[in-house]
């Protein structure tokens, strides 16, 4: 057959005749949209009046691969017999724990099982959190049944988090469009910030947020703040936002965090330095305001005023900075591909917010500007400096540096000696 994206898989569900349904499917990758698509997969090959009979989903040491080959290979008195098992690891990586009844011999003879014709009438689905693509049990899937990518970067590259979003948004559609109820930009990007990329909290969460408003038609940031508790796990966003606090003890610990799980000094020393700058912009933007006499931002502003009073000033300024650049481009000569690449993440760099529907990290960035003085801010750019120059030019141990680095930007009036 072939393999299709999660994308593709109700379109190929609904425009298939059943007689030409493939009598293997294999749903591999990220969980949440794996269950979705095996929930999918079923309905479509089962009908519920005809589970008790038909259907067997194999768990714990029923799922053993000898058993599972018996159990789609024996014949039955129903016409229709389907399979399943979930999480099955039929794709082991390096060092992984060998699982009762999923040895290499195991998987092998399974392999040569399921080249040769199921009975008539006869479906396996399963579903895994990851497949090795180079695995000659994957491209017999392949040949004789239907692979389908569930699988979402987990990087933190733009294109990454682009897909991450698109599908937390899809997502949120199918879950309010059954409930008839909305939801505001700024309590998307509030739920995004609270939960990451974890798609089955998030769906969860907005569960709990319908529940909650009732009658009202849309979802607030207020009533997300009210209802869903933090779970988001995302140690460089928890190293900065420690940093922005001014906590040291915290912020160490998500440094060691990031360090034993395999990120590179220099890339912690980035994201350190980006959310500095990204204070300094705000602090110099603050006080140019003031000095205009134009107060556009008091410590502790609530959020419907930040959005109503501040967020005004912070688009016509981040227009002119975006006009100025845009003089700049058109008085050299047309950039290479790359150039321009250089040159639009040098433009929003240089914008407080480069996303005006998502105004609530925004607002989270003048908070904690509040927590520092712009000499401070300035002195912090500084040691970053300093500390980069010396991790790529000496033979210091980084997490030292760091260490020592991190409680500088903490504590307060002692950033630069």
């Amino acid at each position: 057959m072939a393999e299709i994206h999660y994308s593709e898989l109700d379109h190929f569900l609904a425009s298939e005749k059943a007689e030409a349904l493939p009598r293997l499917f294999l749903a591999y990758g990220e969980e949440f949209l794996t269950r979705k698509a095996f929930d999918r997969i079923i309905d479509r090959l089962v009908p519920t009046e005809k589970r008790q009979l038909s259907y067997e989903l194999l768990e714990g040491v029923e799922a053993a691969l000898p058993n599972v080959m018996e159990r789609i290979s024996t014949y039955s008195f129903e016409e229709l017999v389907v399979v399943a098992v979930k999480n099955a690891p039929v794709f082991p990586g390096p060092g992984t724990p060998k699982q009762a009844g999923f040895s290499k011999p195991e998987i092998e003879a399974f392999q040569e099982f399921i080249k040769n014709a199921f009975p008539e009438g006869h479906y396996l689905v399963l579903t895994t959190d990851s497949a090795d693509k180079r695995r000659a049990l994957f491209k017999v899937i392949k040949d004789i049944g239907m692979a389908v990518d569930c699988t979402v970067p987990k990087g933190s590259r733009q294109a990454d988090k682009n897909q991450q979003t698109a599908l937390l948004r899809t997502t949120m559609e199918a879950v309010l469009s059954r409930a008839k109820k909305g939801i505001d930009n700024d309590a998307f990007a509030c739920l995004v910030d609270y939960t990451g990329f974890e798609p089955s909290t998030f769906s969860d969460n907005l569960d709990k947020l319908v529940s909650f408003i009732g009658e009202r038609r849309s979802i607030t940031v207020d009533d997300v703040r009210r209802v869903v508790k933090r779970t988001r796990k995302d140690p460089i966003f928890e190293l900065t936002n420690a940093v922005s606090e001014r906590n040291p003890a915290t912020a160490l610990f998500y440094l060691k965090s990031l360090l034993k799980g395999g990120f590179h000094p220099l890339q912690i020393l980035t994201a350190l330095t980006n959310q500095m700058r990204k204070l300094v912009l705000v602090k110099l933007f603050v006080d140019d305001c003031r000095a205009k006499g134009r107060p556009c931002w008091q410590r502790g502003k609530d959020y419907n005023r930040f959005r109503q009073e501040t967020m005004p000033e912070v688009e016509r300024a981040d227009a002119a900075v975006a006009a100025k650049a845009k003089l700049w481009n058109d008085t050299l000569a047309a950039p290479e591909e790359g150039d321009a690449k250089k040159k639009k993440k040098v433009l929003t760099d240089l914008l407080i917010a480069p996303n005006k529907k998502n105004t609530y990290p925004v607002y989270h960035t003048f908070l904690k500007s509040d927590k520092f003085t712009l000499e401070e801010l300035f002195n912090s750019l500084t040691q970053l400096n300093e500390v980069d120059l010396k991790m790529k030019s000496s033979s210091n141990d980084p997490e030292i540096v760091l260490d020592d680095l991190v409680i500088r930007l903490c504590t307060k009036g002692e950033i630069h000696e």
